[in-house]
């Protein structure tokens, strides 16, 4: 009986031993899958889910080769008026502020003179003789047509209307550039100042007169900025320029500006290089939405040359051994218990934004699916079981 009992517990002992060592070897299964096929690497879905791994697919993305330039944003000619008189005179009053927005055709000050009211007098004779004159050619015209009246006769005539014809148009015209309607002048009620327009949309930045001043033609009286359109002013290394041309992308940020993105477009290549930088001058139109960008500010710029759709992927999701770019590859589903990638080599091309152009030199079947983050994981696995 004693011989029974020590059987009984070598006998429990050992199969107890043979249990936990198979419980062992299940648990560490499930942890450490075996290496797979040659080339294949294997992961359980713990490890997958564990090292953030993602799964993506080849996608069009519009892609370039980027060239770096620095610059500044400037104002175009046409968004800079400096406003002044063609006539002399003294300020009377002023309609705006510094800062102010105007419209285009907004008065902005008025000027008062002498000489306003003796154009506008002397337009009155003139309109009058004008129209006795016209009057009196177009009877002239009749008497010659039925020879009652010499040629001689008639060319008099029409020499004294022809000058008083251009005599009057230009007074109408001067008129005209003091913004007062000849139609509405009269005898009696004759305009003493005159108002200054402005000639483009936009804010006044200087105010350079005062009430009272006396001002002559042509006098800076203020200056007025249109920031709604400006141009970006880049200075490209020569040797860049041969791959810049007109119509092109380009992004730039503000330094002072939270690193935010905005776009342009090349407008302009210069033609000479800078002796000292050894750059060329290229000018990029852009549309100001925002009132806190202004000229002058400095721009670190990308210029998108050869910009093209093309198929791309996560720059994560491709690794280069060697100079040999490959991709992973993957059946299996999310609800898979392990995991099986592959490599597919691939050719790789314009980077831009974070992501990569690839051409699988492989076929790629049809449901595999393509990790594009934590690859060096798999990577890094793929080696540990190559060990």
């Amino acid at each position: 009986m004693a011989l029974y009992r020590r059987f009984l517990t070598v006998t429990t002992g050992i199969a107890l031993v043979i249990l936990c060592s198979c419980s062992r070897s299940a648990e560490n299964a499930t942890e450490e899958p075996a290496a797979g096929a040659s080339g294949t690497i294997v992961l359980t879905r713990q490890q997958v889910n564990s090292a953030g791994i993602t799964f993506g697919r080849i996608t069009p993305e519009m892609l370039s080769m980027d060239i770096h330039a620095k610059g500044k944003l400037i104002l175009h000619p046409q968004n800079l008026a400096q406003v002044s008189s063609v006539v002399s005179g003294s300020i009377e009053e002023i309609l705006v502020q510094e800062g102010s927005v105007v419209v285009k055709g907004a008065p902005l000050l008025s000027v008062i003179s002498p000489e306003f009211i003796r154009l506008q007098q002397d337009f009155l004779e003139v309109r009058s003789n004008f129209r006795m004159k016209e009057q009196d050619y177009k009877r002239q015209e009749l008497l010659v047509r039925d020879r009652i009246i010499s040629e001689k006769k008639f060319q008099e005539v029409t020499a004294e209307y022809e000058e008083i014809k251009a005599r009057y148009a230009s007074l109408k015209a001067q008129l005209n550039l003091l913004n007062i309607s000849a139609e509405t002048i009269r005898d009696g009620d004759l305009q003493r100042s005159v108002r200054i327009l402005a000639p483009i949309g936009g804010s006044v930045e200087k105010i350079q007169v005062h009430l009272g001043r006396y001002i002559e033609p042509q006098v800076p009286l203020m200056i007025l900025v249109d920031k709604s359109s400006l141009v970006v002013e880049l200075m490209v290394f020569e040797k860049d320029i041969p791959y810049v041309s007109t119509g092109q992308r380009v992004t730039f940020k503000l330094a002072n500006l939270s690193g935010e993105v905005y776009e342009a477009k090349v407008a302009a290549i210069g033609r000479t290089v800078e002796e000292n930088a050894r750059t060329v001058r290229v000018l990029a139109h852009f549309i100001n939405k925002s009132p806190a960008i202004l000229p002058g500010m400095f721009v670190a710029a990308e210029i998108h040359t050869s910009e093209q759709t093309v198929d791309a992927l996560p720059e994560e999701a491709v690794i280069t051994d060697e100079a040999n770019p490959y991709i992973f590859i993957t059946p299996d589903q999310d609800q898979s218990a392990n995991f099986h990638f592959t490599r597919i080599p691939v050719q790789t091309g314009f980077r831009e934004d974070g992501f990569i152009q690839v051409t699988p030199l492989k076929a790629i079947p049809a449901g595999m699916r393509i990790p594009v983050k934590g690859t060096f994981f798999i990577k890094a696995q793929g080696l540990k079981q190559a060990e």
